[in-house]
């Protein structure tokens, strides 16, 4: 009888212990899933948007208007759960860049009888966009700072609002910064270009043979009291080019620091400032060494903008 009762609680132990470590178990399993399935929601809410996912292109390619005269393809896309963003394609050069001007005599707008008409003509836009002539830089205002809750894309946004950039860069999306909304600059064209060079040039080292102060003037035009003239003044070292001008007669502008980036010997040089006026897809200056010699380009007004023109090395002040 005895053993009969040993027996029987030993087996009441033995099936409850198996339940409670099933159980056990089976919490185990619910806490890793659960870690794991907010660890994937944090992932996923900090992964960066495909901008150029086709969904995001059911509106259609555009040019839009902008007042200060630089148009460009782009697209847009909105959701409440998401937010805003535009995707914009900026050509890499002048000639790229000027296909799409209105004023553009053989270019896009050329084929159409109104620049209302062409603007919207998204197969056609995105027909003629061959990637690789292109910065595609997106603009991302996330939907925390939109204050409509509905599909609407005429909204308004908060007071705090802050915008991401994106360049899409070796086949992913790099950010290139964030600003408060109401801090982009009004000429916002020139604010990309910038952020875009920064991107390309800012680390870029300066070869020896360019480094040192530099020195050079150019007349520019007759004036009531004499010839107005430009005297620029280049310290150019290992990571860095400033730039000071001294004038007569003329505008002190687009002083300070500038970017560079070396291409089949010539040094081309990016100015680097806040200055948006002074901002250009083309370099601002070039330079060159020929037989120990230096010459810079885009120095001036009209008639001397495009000539190579001989640069002195001059002492460190």
């Amino acid at each position: 009888m005895n053993k009969l009762y040993i027996t029987y609680v030993f087996l009441l132990f033995f099936l409850f212990s198996c339940k409670g470590q099933k159980e056990n178990e089976q919490e185990n399993i619910s806490k890793i899933s659960l870690k794991s399935s907010i660890q994937k929601e944090k992932t996923d809410k900090n992964s960066i948007i495909n901008f150029l996912d086709k969904k995001y292109q059911k509106n259609g390619f555009s040019i839009p208007d902008d007042i200060n005269g630089n148009l460009y393809p782009s697209y847009s896309y909105y959701d409440k759960s998401i937010g805003s963003f535009s995707v914009n394609y900026i050509g890499k050069n002048d000639i790229t860049q000027y296909f799409w001007s209105v004023d553009n005599k053989k270019g896009f707008f050329s084929k159409y009888s109104s620049p209302e008409d062409g603007s919207i003509d998204s197969k056609n836009i995105e027909k003629l966009i061959n990637e690789k002539d292109y910065y595609i830089f997106a603009v991302f205002l996330p939907s925390q700072y939109i204050k409509s809750d509905n599909q609407n894309e005429d909204f308004e946004i908060k007071d705090d609002a802050i915008n991401s950039f994106y360049l899409y860069d070796n086949n992913k999306w790099i950010e290139l910064g964030k600003i408060a909304s109401n801090n982009i600059p009004k000429k916002d064209f020139q604010y990309y270009i910038k952020l875009i060079q920064e991107h390309y040039y800012k680390e870029n080292k300066i070869p020896e043979k360019y480094q040192g102060n530099f020195s050079t003037s150019v007349d520019t035009e007759e004036t009531m009291t004499g010839m107005a003239s430009i005297t620029y003044n280049f310290t150019i070292a290992e990571n860095k080019i400033l730039l000071e001008k001294d004038t007569y007669h003329e505008t002190i502008n687009c002083e300070g620091i500038y970017y560079s980036f070396e291409e089949n010997g010539i040094l081309n040089i990016y100015y680097a400032g806040e200055d948006m006026d002074c901002i250009s897809i083309t370099p601002k200056f070039s330079i060159k060494v020929e037989k120990g010699k230096y010459y810079i380009k885009g120095i001036g007004g009209e008639g001397t903008i495009n000539s190579w023109i001989e640069m002195e090395p001059t002492k460190t002040k």
